[in-house]
């Protein structure tokens, strides 16, 4: 029986589309895992409540239940001093521990945020976990370097593949989205100085979906004439991201630092060709001029360049959104992520004994 904690399903992100996918995909069912929501959004009365009640919880779960393994879902800064507390605590009663690592700006903060003690704290308190998870090869070589040892792991963030079977037709409208938090780390205002250089080439209809500096950046498209063609939506639901997925010709994502963002893996399973930056797990399921197009963060006339190659010709939009669905189904289905989180279990039981 494995123990996960998280943050609440119900809260905005990829950890808890990560872990709702693991639901739907049965995993929870087959191999009896129990979930503990230790964070929901909301204010900060009530987060401070809901990890209280999570540790409160988890407290009299571990010496009642024989779970095999806890399994912590962490992102950096406040996730992850709340998580210092679980892992301590199942190491007390003897508990394997999986950390597995979410956190896009978590080299930020261990790099430039933590003091030199902070740093040894974070390193020697990972080094107890008996498996580390992060979700590309870049992550895994930085978290190899910076601990010097440590089991540490690949498992890509994915979803089900749709049922998809023909590549997606380009649309008159020339749809570009954008999901996720509207600030500076994603890269927004690029996007919009790259709408801006578009303009002059082709035409296109831009939803941002997300929320954050809305008002900053809608200023911004004001002031640059951009109105008629960039609508911001604020943060969005499942059925309305879906509609905006199903109507998206392209999805755009050039943010500065990344895990393994879902909004990616959302398109690409929908083969929706992408247009992103190489950071984070993005190279890992992004080839570029294959199944969309990698441009450098800060490189507005790249990202226009590339929106226009896409737009432009209908022959190579329709080969990127064929090679988006073989891709997802040939490498990042739920059964590969299912056998890796499997084989990491049995690694972590073997280790005990």
């Amino acid at each position: 029986m494995i123990l996960m904690i998280g943050t609440s399903l119900a809260t905005r992100g990829g950890v808890a589309t990560v872990v709702q996918s693991y639901i739907d995909a049965g995993f929870f069912k087959e191999q009896d895992i129990e979930y503990l929501a230790t964070h929901s959004d909301g204010s900060g009365l009530k987060k401070l409540a809901v990890a209280l009640v999570g540790l409160f919880r988890f407290w009299l779960k571990l010496p009642l239940k024989k779970y095999n393994i806890v399994h912590v879902h962490s992102a950096s800064r406040a996730s992850f001093y709340r998580k210092t507390i679980f892992i301590i605590s199942a190491k007390l009663f003897n508990k394997p521990v999986v950390f597995h690592l979410h956190g896009a700006e978590f080299r930020q903060f261990y790099e430039r945020e933590l003091s030199s003690l902070g740093r040894w704290f974070a390193r020697s308190l990972l080094l107890k976990c008996d498996a580390i998870i992060v979700l590309s090869s870049q992550w895994k070589q930085w978290i190899e370097n910076s601990l010097g040892s440590g089991d540490v792991h690949v498992v890509h963030n994915t979803l089900p593949v749709g049922e998809l079977t023909r590549p997606r037709q380009l649309s008159e409208k020339h749809n570009i989205v954008f999901l996720g938090r509207v600030g500076e780390r994603k890269g927004v205002g690029d996007l919009i100085n790259a709408c801006e250089l578009l303009l002059q080439k082709n035409y296109f209809s831009l939803s941002i979906a997300g929320d954050g500096d809305v008002e900053k950046y809608q200023s911004m498209v004001e002031q640059k004439g951009l109105s008629a063609h960039i609508r911001f939506l604020g943060w969005v639901d499942l059925k309305t991201k879906q509609r905006l997925l199903d109507e998206a010709d392209i999805l755009t994502l050039p943010s500065y630092n990344e895990g393994l963002p879902m909004s990616v893996l959302e398109a690409l399973t929908n083969g929706i060709p992408v247009v992103a930056t190489p950071v984070g797990g993005i190279p890992d399921v992004l080839e570029d001029a294959e199944n969309g197009f990698i441009v450098d963060p800060g490189d507005a006339e790249a990202l226009a360049n590339s929106f226009d190659k896409l737009l432009s010709n209908s022959d190579t939009y329709r080969a990127m959104s064929e090679y988006a669905l073989e891709s997802m189904r040939a490498k990042f289905s739920m059964a590969h992520t299912k056998k890796a989180l499997l084989e990491i279990y049995k690694f972590v039981l073997d280790k005990e004994v």
